[in-house]
């Protein structure tokens, strides 16, 4: 397997929509050798699925073909990471496998490839849901910033600033157009602990109130209170 890694890693491929690198760490543990196969992906493919892992089995097929049908070493897919989406993490569980793709022949596993070729994770579609959904709760924010009110007697709030953005996230073994919303509110008298949670509660709760889009236990939501003072011809206004 020497000279199939001194050929192979760290190449960089292109077949179908991916460009791609291949990495293979090979070990002894007693009864054998292993082959673990990892994939680096450089560019974002429209989809990431089961046909780039059988591109890069072919890559290894075409370098030593005979060897590796002869071998008596076992390989693995270990991991398929997207570089562009980091947050993605490893991919091969995202897909649908547990242990499909551990340790087998080389010739078994390119046969469980081809039986499973049509498994994919589609992240264009999973692109336009993060747009759709980041476009809504842009709206949904510029009319919470105009009527957010504190829930609490006495103390006055105001939301200063927020963003929203789109990230795709692993979550329970799939990927998820997932949302990230950051939120500033200001009070005008100084507060701490339960306070601050309770508008923090209050601004949560209003938003799923009115928001068109469902708010999932993947998303992240950022709230953060504290105290901003008026300040009026340079000199700062501390309310009573």
């Amino acid at each position: 397997m020497e000279d199939i890694i001194k050929q192979i890693t760290g190449k960089l491929f292109k077949d179908g929509p991916y460009e791609y690198q291949i990495y293979i760490k090979s070990g002894d543990l007693g009864l054998g050798t292993i082959n673990s196969i990892s994939i680096f992906v450089d560019n974002i493919p429209d989809h990431v699925g089961v046909d780039l892992i059988i591109y890069a089995m072919g890559r290894m097929i075409d370098v030593a073909g005979e060897e590796l049908k002869r071998s008596e070493d076992e390989f693995m897919i270990n991991k398929i990471i997207v570089e562009r989406y980091p947050s993605l993490g490893e991919m091969v569980t995202a897909m649908g496998f547990t242990t499909e793709l551990g340790l087998q022949s080389f010739s078994q596993l390119n046969a469980t490839l081809l039986k499973n070729r049509d498994k994919k994770i589609d992240l264009k579609e999973l692109k336009q849901k993060v747009s759709s959904r980041v476009t809504k709760l842009t709206k949904v924010m510029e009319y919470i910033t105009n009527t957010f009110t504190s829930p609490i007697e006495g103390i006055e709030t105001k939301v200063v600033s927020h963003n929203v953005a789109g990230i795709l996230l692993k979550s329970n073994s799939t990927i998820v157009p997932a949302l990230r919303l950051d939120v500033n509110i200001t009070t005008d008298k100084g507060i701490i602990g339960d306070k601050k949670n309770e508008i923090i509660k209050a601004f949560k709760d209003q938003l799923r109130e009115i928001s068109p889009i469902e708010i999932h236990s993947y998303d992240i939501l950022a709230i953060n209170v504290f105290f901003k003072p008026d300040v009026v011809n340079g000199l700062t206004q501390i309310k009573a």
